[in-house]
């Protein structure tokens, strides 16, 4: 999901160390919760249509010590999207240590089910089909079970649950191993936070920008890129003026085949928001790009995990995903 990629500067000279970046979130014990609006561009055939509310997406970090858990749920909303589009997805990244659990649920649309893009508009009537996997990561090893299931109707982000019943009664779980490289973050969010902490911590000292960090999704491995970094100043989004932004060009290559997908991160560079995302661009398929929009006031559903039914569903899913593929 990348929007199109703006021309990055050269870095600015090194600014002075600062102080404040060192009490930046999630790098010490605590928790962030953010809110985003998500602004979406169609192009339709001839002509394109731009939409300033198509969906909402909820960023939530926690940290205790050694543990870590990152958590991002992103979806369109059917009645205001472009020709209805419901596309959305769930990721609970949980740290500790060498060890993590990584859950993920997503939609899925005409592009995913062969894993190759198919140049066709996803339907606006009609069932769903939703893909889940269950990652348990230790440090010399990641395994994956993922499963798919098909509903009558379409689920949008705000009624996950009913998608985490059909999975818990589900039995059919495709098991993989992977050898997990030295250092690899167990999934994308884990990635991107460290080396968007990383990136803050380099800006404040005046050191060289991080160049990449490993990670795991889905059985394969990639390699997160910080390409360019620039410092942007009293940026207006939305009515509000940040003061002082870092913005990135990031892209993720796959180790197998070296395919890239470039996206954008501006971020707080620093006080005790130091690290987390302003805006995030990126290409969601060939025809939609979109931009998550940090916005207090927009209307997103809770973390899940944070339901303790929701979270009670999670985990019973992954115990049974192991059970039943171990058989």
């Amino acid at each position: 999901m990348m929007a199109s990629v703006a021309a990055s500067l050269a870095p600015p000279p090194p600014s002075p160390p600062s102080t404040a970046t060192v009490a930046a979130l999630p790098s010490l014990t605590g928790s962030i919760d953010y809110p985003y609006r998500v602004i979406g561009r169609a192009r339709l055939v001839f002509f394109s249509v731009s939409d300033d509310d198509v969906g909402g997406a909820r960023l939530t970090w926690r940290r205790d010590g050694d543990s870590e858990s990152v958590r991002m749920l992103v979806g369109s909303e059917p009645g205001r999207a472009p020709r209805a589009l419901n596309e959305w997805a769930y990721t609970a990244e949980e740290t500790n240590g060498d060890r993590a659990d990584v859950f993920v649920l997503r939609s899925l649309i005409a592009e995913d089910k062969d894993g190759q893009p198919v140049r066709t508009l996803p339907r606006a009537d009609g069932g769903g089909q939703y893909r889940a996997s269950c990652s348990s990561a230790s440090a010399a090893m990641v395994q994956t079970f993922t499963t798919t299931v098909a509903t009558d109707g379409k689920i949008d982000y705000r009624s996950i649950g009913h998608v985490l019943d059909r999975i818990g009664s589900h039995s059919a779980w495709k098991p993989t191993d992977l050898s997990r490289p030295t250092d690899a973050a167990p999934g994308f969010l884990t990635a991107i936070s460290t080396m968007l902490r990383r990136s803050v911590q380099a800006s404040a000292s005046g050191t060289k920008q991080p160049a990449a960090v490993a990670y795991v999704y889905n059985g394969t491995v990639y390699d997160l890129q910080l390409r360019r970094v620039q410092h942007d100043r009293n940026v207006t989004i939305r009515n509000t003026t940040y003061p002082d932004l870092l913005k990135g060009q990031f892209i993720s290559v796959r180790r197998r085949d070296g395919d890239q997908t470039p996206f954008i991160v501006s971020y707080f560079a620093d006080g005790p928001r130091a690290g987390v995302p302003v805006v995030i661009a990126f290409r969601a398929s060939w025809w939609l790009s979109l931009e998550l929009q940090l916005d207090d006031r927009y209307d997103v559903p809770a973390d899940p995990s944070a339901d303790p039914v929701l979270s009670s569903k999670i985990r019973s899913i992954c115990a049974q995903a192991w059970t039943r593929a171990s058989r």
